[in-house]
């Protein structure tokens, strides 16, 4: 009985350490009084640790093509060595596309990690829900892994154009009405279309205008008001950046597989205690092959979502700068 107080006071007294070491603290902002973010605002990157002391559940942000597959199975292992629940979620984002869905989300997500008998990751495939903001409810922990936003978009063009992508879509549909929508889909112009043409002759698909609803890294961050889905908007970018720094706990980076995982131990240790010696594949990045025109153009066409993506990188590496000196 006495050795087994004694590990527990062990243990509360480190988690209590590391939180006074690495507590949240007021995000390094210049924040504009009147909330207008139209304008630039400095934003400084920092180690500082935005996990709520008391929580028991982990929203971690995942996107389609970075690595998400890897990271359920790291999930899956942190489940069983960490003694956690892990509630996977195979498609959202549907479900939380505005303010009073998000609300509902979080109200219901809420619920269902409160009936857990342990702490709750939740994978979840759509945009930032401020618990706080939209349904007044306590602050779960945030994570999230990124990549980068050119190699993504080559990708889900790609995918998008696959039999297994349709199947997956058209799977409410009668089985012959799918499979000959599914023929028709695939044997369009559409569906053979060439990706450096689209990208060099602007085609909507590959070149959104200005203002256009688009799903994007600037989206995922930035959350679910209207103005957050409007490509090349420099509001919703400041926003994603305010969100990243002051409310994710750790955005990890694919290609940077060490120092997401060494971050993830060490920020979100309830969920994420021994990570760092797991193999989770979070760091094999596909090289993919553009002519330096297209990529060039992709760069302008992405510009948004790579300045966010640098901002992740840059964090990422303040937080292993710290951990690293210790």
């Amino acid at each position: 009985m006495a050795n087994t107080l004694l590990a527990a006071t062990i243990s509360v007294t480190f988690y209590v350490g590391l939180y006074l070491v690495l507590r949240p603290r007021t995000p390094n902002y210049a924040i504009p009084e009147d909330g207008d973010f139209s304008g630039e605002f400095v934003e400084l990157a920092s180690a500082r640790n935005r996990t709520p002391l008391f929580t028991n559940l982990l929203i971690f942000s995942l996107a389609p093509f970075a690595r998400e597959t890897s990271a359920r199975k790291l999930f899956r292992r942190m489940s069983a060595k960490n003694n956690l629940t892990h509630i996977s979620s195979s498609d959202l984002y549907d479900a939380v596309t505005d303010e009073e869905k998000s609300a509902k989300f979080a109200q219901s997500i809420t619920v269902i990690a409160d009936r857990q008998q342990t702490p709750v990751i939740y994978d979840a495939y759509h945009p930032f829900v401020d618990f706080e903001r939209v349904a007044f409810m306590p602050r779960p922990a945030y994570a999230a892994l990124v990549a980068h936003p050119v190699d993504t978009f080559v990708k889900a063009f790609a995918a998008n154009r696959t039999k297994h992508f349709w199947q997956a879509r058209l799977s409410k549909l009668p089985q012959k009405k799918r499979r000959l929508q599914m023929k028709a889909i695939l044997n369009s112009t559409w569906a053979i279309k060439d990706f450096s043409s689209c990208v060099l002759q602007g085609d909507t698909e590959c070149v959104p205008k200005p203002g256009s609803i688009r799903n994007s890294l600037v989206s995922q961050f930035c959350g679910t008001a209207p103005d957050c889905k409007k490509h090349l908007s420099r509001e919703a970018l400041q926003i994603a950046k305010l969100n990243m720094e002051s409310q994710f706990s750790v955005v990890g980076v694919v290609g940077m597989e060490i120092d997401t995982l060494r971050a993830l131990q060490a920020y979100l240790p309830l969920f994420m205690k021994g990570a760092l010696y797991r193999k989770s594949n979070l760091g094999v990045e596909e090289e993919l092959i553009l002519t330096p025109v297209v990529r060039r153009r992709l760069m302008k066409v992405l510009a948004l979502d790579i300045e966010l993506f640098r901002f992740a990188q840059r964090r990422l590496d303040i937080q292993n700068n710290v951990l690293n000196s210790r």
